[in-house]
């Protein structure tokens, strides 16, 4: 997906709004019915059920997934304007932060864009794995529900600068090893290179060195080629859904036509030539010539195009800057501290004493918890670091036997351990953790706190499912 966006002066021109990250809002212009980007971003050749998270420069591709599905642009605007004044009536967050989302299959993306990854490589293993396990489990007479086709392929995006960021590295490094190993991770990387990080140049570090290091395939298109983009992403994720393996594409030759954020002084790292020429090269304008040669459209149809769409959006963010926003902490704390899912009680078929009369020691008990909780629930996996063997106090003695795929063993890096599980669980698994020290927690903090996250907004409540940690 190339970065089509361009800045929408609409936007500007509220002076209520003002969000220091600029997402380049104005993918909405890309994304018409009758132009031939949209329906570019339409297919992105992703089924409209593949899970997807996204850069915030990349809201084109969800915005567009929501007219193929019926939406009218203006609803589509509204709620885009409500995310960016923080209204209450956001259908992504509700007010408590302005994030990219849209569908069932648009994940919550913040300015975190590396955490992403890891969550999305466990989406990619856990699709298949979720099916597997449901179709087992109506031979038990049970049943749950899986949110992804079985053939889905999980897409993630990036800017060329999170790719140095420690949770892509984890997760890159993640589905390389579930390649070497041949587990199904049929997951797409996709890299936007503008050749500048804020104010840090690329130095062509992402396609002469990162992306010689990859261990899956890698392709490289002309992000300002509308056609050259479209067969890339065609080819990468037709690869990444037949051979269920991972896949990567950057989109190089894509300029930063503005500031990374409000408050970012290009002056002080950029030569005026140099901000002139960005702001010149505009890839829809490209977009917008390929799709009048080709008889798609008129210049006059799409001036008129552009017109109605930037009176449409001062319309939204003029309606959405009215309306209610959370303004006390009550409110607050509701939304952010909701409970969990009510809790059923289970009575144990076995003493705790095993009839020696003496108690047993706490490792057996756990033994029991975990192998209890596995039968009860046919979606619960339990992961973690050598558990298919006992892990580090044999707690885990004696389940793979039982349990065979449902306990499995990941590589020693709880940065991607805690991802993997989101992934999981957003699949509709019920993934259980072990951590053999508490210590190892900070390592997936931030994937801890994406979950958290997930859960307190009403988009992400749809899809964040339930993860245990077991430390």
């Amino acid at each position: 997906m190339p970065h089509t966006c361009v800045q929408n002066s609409a936007l500007n021109a509220c002076a209520d709004v003002c969000h220091t990250v600029t997402e380049c809002k104005t993918c909405f212009r890309s994304c018409q019915r009758n132009a031939v980007l949209q329906r570019f971003c339409q297919g992105l050749v992703l089924n409209d059920g593949d899970p997807m998270a996204l850069h915030y420069r990349h809201t084109a591709a969800s915005i567009a997934r929501q007219l193929k599905q019926g939406r009218s642009l203006r609803s589509i605007l509204l709620d885009r304007a409500r995310g960016h004044v923080v209204s209450k009536h956001d259908p992504v967050t509700g007010g408590v932060h302005c994030s990219i989302g849209g569908t069932d299959a648009d994940f919550l993306v913040t300015s975190t864009l590396a955490s992403q990854g890891p969550p999305a490589v466990g989406r990619a293993m856990g699709v298949r794995l979720a099916h597997h396990l449901k179709k087992e489990a109506k031979k038990q007479h049970k049943d749950f529900d899986v949110p992804f086709a079985r053939d889905a392929v999980s897409y993630v995006s990036v800017g060329d600068g999170s790719v140095n960021n420690a949770h892509m590295l984890s997760a890159v490094n993640m589905a390389e090893y579930a390649s070497h190993r041949n587990f199904i991770c049929p997951v797409v990387f996709g890299v936007t290179d503008n050749d500048i990080c804020i104010s840090l140049r690329g130095y062509k570090y992402l396609t002469e060195v990162w992306a010689e290091k990859l261990q899956m395939p890698c392709f490289q298109v002309d992000g300002s080629d509308m056609l050259d983009t479209w067969r890339g992403i065609s080819t990468a994720v037709s690869l990444a859904r037949r051979s269920s393996k991972p896949v990567a594409i950057i989109y190089t030759n894509v300029p930063r036509r503005f500031g990374h954020a409000v408050s970012d002084q290009q002056e002080e790292h950029s030569t005026r030539e140099w901000i002139q020429e960005s702001r010149e090269r505009n890839p829809l304008s490209g977009a917008c010539r390929q799709a009048v040669e080709a008889g798609y459209t008129t210049f006059p149809e799409l001036a008129a195009l552009a017109r109605q769409v930037e009176q449409d959006t001062s319309a939204a963010f003029a309606s959405a800057v009215s309306e209610a926003k959370l303004s006390s902490r009550t409110e607050l704390l509701t939304r952010v501290s909701k409970p969990l899912v009510a809790m059923t009680t289970h009575t144990s078929t076995t003493d705790a004493d095993n009839g020696t009369g003496r108690s047993k020691v706490m490792r057996y008990n756990m033994t029991q918890a975990i192998e209890e909780t596995l039968r009860t629930y046919p979606n619960a996996v339990y992961i973690g670091e050598d558990v298919e063997h006992g892990g580090y106090y044999r707690i885990t003695n004696g389940l793979k036997r039982k349990f065979d795929a449902r306990i499995r063993d990941f590589p020693p890096d709880e940065t991607s351990l805690l991802g993997i599980a989101l992934g999981f669980a957003q699949c509709g698994l019920l993934p259980i953790v072990e951590m053999p020290y508490a210590k190892y927690l900070d390592c997936g903090w931030v994937g801890a706190h994406v979950h958290r996250f997930y859960r307190t907004t009403p988009c992400g409540a749809q899809t964040a499912g339930g993860v245990s940690t077991c430390v």
